[in-house]
């Protein structure tokens, strides 16, 4: 039987927006999933994919939909509109009326901070990237909407547990992988990932191409002066060309390279190391090890563009060029 979205009246909410693919969507989550916690466990979730199912190429879905995460709803209409009350309409209206003439005219999206405030004071949330930093207070509103990136540990650290059980695939490992489970489990697995896709595309090769051949030769070996008899496995929208051009070392293992996303994701936070690049996909994969000992290598910068801030490189990180 459908919801009825009247008897949201008698309920309180958290909407969320969501975008991009599953690194993206897993931050958002973990963000919704600590306000929900700290909101006494008592809201449903209603999560809106429109942006999401807007994307162009593989992986643009709800891919939630694979993990053990808290039950929601969809709803791909304008969350704040279709449910928020009189005043979070108003506020949101003017607000993203702000937006866009910002957009229009090219200014720094940064101007908005002040008016994101004022959201807040509605129970709306509005982060943009440059706000990863900010923690922000919430109003008790009775239904709550997210709108940010959230890509900052220190959002949902404090329930790490609890994204390590809810952020695990609801199917099996695939047979066909049993084999590499099976290797990655007894040596020093290290999980390689390697990504290419739309970072090689003009629109955003400039600022996001940062992991190149000579980043991955040199965070080869970094593991190898820090892990004994490491065995590299490698992940990549792209293992083909993997095997191409990076001189894998002996013994290394490569995956299938056409495994469902949450069986890659699996894969990768199984093993104990892990030589990352700036995607949040890959990012995800060492959050969720849960090998105390991991050593984790980084590229020394997210972005290309130096006034672009990421909050994702931690200090425990090898970082090398």
């Amino acid at each position: 039987m459908a919801f009825d979205h009247r008897l949201l009246k008698f309920f309180s909410m958290i909407g969320c927006y969501f975008t991009g693919r599953l690194g993206n969507q897993f931050f958002r989550y973990a963000y919704v999933r600590a306000l929900w916690e700290s909101r006494g466990r008592k809201d449903e979730l209603v999560f809106n994919f429109r942006r999401v199912l807007a994307g162009k190429g593989t992986g643009f879905e709800d891919s939630l939909q694979y993990f053990r995460v808290l039950p929601y709803r969809t709803d791909n209409r304008s969350l704040v509109l279709r449910y928020g009350s009189g005043g979070q309409k108003r506020v949101y209206g003017s607000f993203r009326t702000k937006e866009k003439f910002c957009e229009l005219l090219r200014l720094r999206t940064d101007i908005l901070s002040d008016y994101r405030q004022r959201l807040l004071e509605k129970g709306i949330v509005v982060l943009g990237t440059a706000d990863g930093n900010i923690m922000p207070t919430v109003a008790e509103a009775e239904h709550v909407f997210v709108n940010g990136y959230f890509e900052n540990r220190a959002y949902f650290d404090h329930i790490r547990p609890i994204l390590l059980d809810e952020l695990q695939p609801r199917h099996a490992p695939l047979a066909a992988n049993a084999a590499l489970y099976e290797a990655i489990a007894h040596s020093e697995s290290v999980c390689v990932t390697i990504r290419r896709g739309d970072y090689l595309s003009t629109q955003y090769k400039k600022g996001f191409y940062v992991c190149d051949e000579n980043y991955f030769n040199h965070a080869l070996t970094a593991i190898r002066q820090r892990v004994d008899n490491p065995l590299f496995v490698f992940f990549s929208d792209d293992i083909d060309w993997v095997r191409t051009h990076i001189p894998l070392p002996e013994g290394s293992l490569c995956e299938r390279g056409k495994d469902p996303v949450w069986e890659k994701m699996r894969l990768m936070s199984a093993c104990k190391h892990f030589i990352i690049s700036n995607s949040s996909f890959s990012w995800w994969a060492q959050y969720l090890s849960q090998n105390e000992g991991k050593m984790v290598v980084s590229p020394t910068r997210w972005f290309n563009n130096p006034d672009w801030v990421s909050y994702l490189l931690d200090d425990s990180f090898v970082r090398v060029e």
